[in-house]
């Protein structure tokens, strides 16, 4: 703590002690000379950071540095003070550092590092005070999929800081203005009709209440539908993925994903391979690879133009004579 006041101190200014225990780690600053030439203020707070005067004895190296610039091998030249410095009226506003330079000459020398001291201190000083606690916030996910023209999935919430237990209190909107309570768990299933004619919007909110009784609201939404793909075998191939034996061993990882994962085929695949990527209409949005399959696992990734996709999709693997579907969710 550094306090300003006006002159009569016999002195710019002084610190009870040189990086100093908390009790001591205050300084008094005229106010005159706080921000002239001398830099008085900055001066203070560097011996409240362990930073010495060029002529203390101290035999550490937090010493402050008096050097020449413009000189001639040494001699003439103008005197620079660091800011720990005494012996002039005016300093740089430097401390000693051999690293930094001013003028094209370094700031200080091995037994003259202000910046040292300062670094070493830093967590000292910083213990002087507990961090300030963390603001409380709630964040909801949802995690989704049509199924029969149905939406289903889940709302999860994620609570920051604050003090446990929480309380949780889910609600619903068709609108976004109008809320239904729900449930009052960490995470809320839910089931809506798809609609057909439009696309619409569905809202979900929680409000988390932490055990000091200060509460946060997270939302979030997502839109529903309902299109009825052309091609009827499409949906057949999906809905009966899991009795095909090769299609048991296909796995897709991470899934929700942001358009970059990886797909691991069974050992029985071999040859020729396209994996195509299609919305429920049938579709096709994107050819993800075509070619020979070396390895069983193989990373793909959405190209720029379609890294804005979201929501559920297909991924079709055509190989070993057969065509395979998977369901994939983008986010």
């Amino acid at each position: 703590m550094v306090l300003l006041t006006a002159p009569g101190y016999n002195a710019y200014g002084v610190v009870k002690d040189i990086g100093g225990a908390f009790a001591d780690s205050y300084a008094i600053v005229d106010i005159t000379a706080a921000t002239t030439g001398r830099f008085t203020f900055a001066h203070e707070i560097t011996h409240l950071y362990g930073g010495r005067h060029n002529t203390d004895p101290d035999p550490g190296n937090a010493h402050g540095a008096v050097f020449r610039t413009g000189d001639v091998l040494g001699f003439f030249g103008t005197k620079r003070y660091t800011l720990m410095a005494v012996g002039g009226d005016s300093r740089i506003e430097h401390v000693s550092n051999p690293d930094v330079k001013y003028k094209k000459k370094a700031t200080g020398n091995t037994n003259h590092n202000n910046a040292q001291k300062v670094n070493d201190l830093k967590y000292h000083i910083a213990s002087f005070y507990p961090e300030p606690p963390k603001s409380f916030q709630a964040s909801a996910s949802v995690y989704y999929y049509l199924n029969s023209c149905q939406s289903e999935g889940v709302v999860k919430a994620a609570v920051q800081c604050g003090l446990g237990p929480y309380q949780y209190q889910w609600y619903s909107s068709q609108d976004g203005y109008n809320w239904m309570p729900k449930g009052t768990s960490s995470a809320e299933p839910f089931s809506v009709p798809a609609n057909s004619a439009n696309r619409k919007f569905y809202f979900m909110k929680v409000v988390v209440t932490d055990a000091n009784n200060h509460t946060v609201t997270s939302k979030v939404s997502f839109r529903y539908f309902c299109i009825a793909p052309p091609d009827p075998d499409l949906n057949r191939r999906a809905q009966t993925l899991q009795q095909n034996p090769i299609a048991e061993n296909i796995s897709i990882f991470p899934n929700p994903n942001s358009g970059k994962f990886t797909i691991t085929l069974p050992e029985s695949v071999t040859g020729f391979t396209n994996i195509l990527l299609k919305d429920l209409s049938g579709k096709t949005v994107v050819n993800l690879y075509e070619g020979a399959i070396d390895e069983k696992t193989k990373q793909l990734n959405l190209d720029s133009k379609n890294r804005h996709l979201r929501g559920l999709y297909l991924l079709q693997i055509e190989t070993a004579g057969i065509t395979l579907h998977r369901k994939i969710m983008l986010e």
